[in-house]
């Protein structure tokens, strides 16, 4: 096929922007560097429908292509407690059926695109100040204030200070009762917001009753490491990182408690102290627990615990006058095992991206219940971007991933829903986190979403060789 790949953004991308300020909605001013080989590509082909995620208002996200207000995608999420990093680098918290467009943590942020992300509760009470419910241990004891010498990383003055008493100590810091029965026998994602003031070293510890700890991830505040296996540490600017500890499972039987404990030199199997902690601090914020193996964005809490309802996004009504279509869209996952749901629904069709373990992705028919093509990819390259193709040209579907074509050419059991797809006009794109297949994980960036009334001859032109 032709293509004109002397499109001009600014005509484009302009007149779309002034639809979206003209309604009500807002924008994010992004460096056009970031995305406009990989907009015009998508343009070139003639899009019927084509999103970049990148202007929004509460209950919609707005589609490039067409530009106009049939074309707007629906955006619910029934909470309010829905929280993002924000273009200033600073976490920000949408309102009910706002779509959230995230950036990057780190200095400089970089607009990443459409945040997509399961339901969740936060467990943990008074989340951004650690407040009366979280109590101070350590031999010497030390003392909790609200930080009123750095802001927290919502850019204001509302994160803890944990100050150490005087004299030598062996651990000290903060720790909060986790009542027997809440979570019990449950897979659990604890994590909190840490800055180091004199002290750099953080132990994130489950312990159950009797004070022996089920599960210890150590974090270095100083230079954003950890050397516990299954943690992670983000580094979210301003010297703030979010501590992600190792997963665990609370003891059915008792009481347990969560500790945040301040330490002089540890390591993953013992703690060795040697330093006087007089007037030592540390800075906390945003600590939560969660019911997942796998942690997901802050949702605050105050004197009861708090849940965000899922991300749920979709499409208009998709048509065509024919029955081949082609599917676009680029994803990036936020965890280590994900799917993405990119549901076509209005007919018996309904399809699935998703990883299915460390190496391995594809797409699955959920009607016909068989693959339509797998990819495989190298482990050590923790991948976690995916542009991605589905081809149908009136009786078999062709899969790409990445430029590269996956498995075999599929003719369906059923051909119906995918010969109608488009020419029934009653099928809709859906992002969200509900999975009929499994129960998969984590959160995920929707950067790009495109359908075309064809099947696209040269697939794997349309990508870009950079991710």
């Amino acid at each position: 096929m032709a293509v004109n790949t002397k499109i001009p953004l600014d005509n484009n991308y302009q007149s779309y922007l002034r639809r979206a300020i003209a309604d009500g909605g807002t924008y994010e001013a992004i460096s056009t560097v970031q995305f406009i080989d990989q907009y015009n590509r998508l343009l070139a082909y003639n899009p019927s429908l084509l999103l970049f995620p990148s202007t929004k208002k509460a209950g919609f996200l707005y589609a490039v292509t067409p530009n106009t207000g049939s074309s707007n995608f629906t955006a619910t999420r029934s909470s309010n407690s829905g929280s993002y990093l924000s273009s200033n680098g600073t976490v920000k918290f949408a309102v009910a059926n706002e779509p959230r467009l995230a950036y990057t943590s780190g200095t400089p942020n970089q607009f990443k695109g459409l945040l997509i992300e399961p339901a969740s509760t936060n467990w943990h009470l008074y989340s951004q100040t650690m407040g009366t419910n979280m109590v101070t241990f350590g031999t010497t004891q030390p003392t909790r204030s609200v930080a009123v010498d750095i802001t927290s990383p919502e850019g204001v003055y509302n994160a803890a200070k944990v100050t150490g008493g005087s004299g030598s100590a062996g651990s000290w810091g903060i720790y909060y009762i986790i009542p027997q029965g809440i979570l019990s026998g449950s897979s659990i994602c604890g994590s909190v917001f840490a800055k180091a003031g004199s002290n750099g070293i953080l132990s994130v510890n489950y312990a159950n009753q009797t004070g022996t700890g089920t599960g210890t991830s150590y974090f270095n505040l100083s230079n954003g490491t950890t050397p516990t296996a299954g943690a992670k540490i983000e580094d979210w600017g301003n010297s703030w990182y979010r501590c992600i500890m190792a997963p665990f499972t609370l003891n059915a039987n008792a009481n347990a408690s969560f500790n945040l404990g301040v330490y002089v030199a540890p390591t993953t199997s013992s703690t060795v102290w040697s330093t006087d902690f007089t007037g030592k601090t540390m800075y906390f914020y945003g600590i939560q627990l969660e019911n997942y193996s796998f942690d997901t964005s802050l949702i605050p809490t105050a004197a009861v615990t708090a849940s965000r309802s899922i991300d749920n996004v979709l499409s208009p009504f998709i048509s065509s006058s024919t029955s081949q279509w082609t599917i676009f869209f680029d994803i990036e996952y936020q965890g280590d095992y994900a799917a993405n749901t990119g549901d076509v629904n209005g007919s018996p069709l309904i399809w699935y991206f998703r990883r299915l373990n460390s190496t391995q992705v594809n797409f699955w028919n959920q009607n016909a219940q068989q693959s339509l093509g797998s990819f495989t990819f190298s482990p050590a390259n923790s991948q976690k971007r995916f542009k991605c193709i589905l081809s149908f040209n009136g009786s078999t579907v062709n899969t790409f991933i990445n430029g590269t074509k996956t498995g075999n050419q599929i003719t369906p059991t059923n051909l119906t829903p995918f010969q109608t797809l488009f020419s029934a006009g009653t099928n809709k794109i859906q992002f969200t986190k509900t999975d009929l297949m499994a129960a998969m994980d984590a959160s995920h960036i929707v950067r790009f979403a495109a359908t075309y009334g064809y099947q696209l001859d040269d697939q794997s032109s349309i990508f870009l060789t950079g991710l």
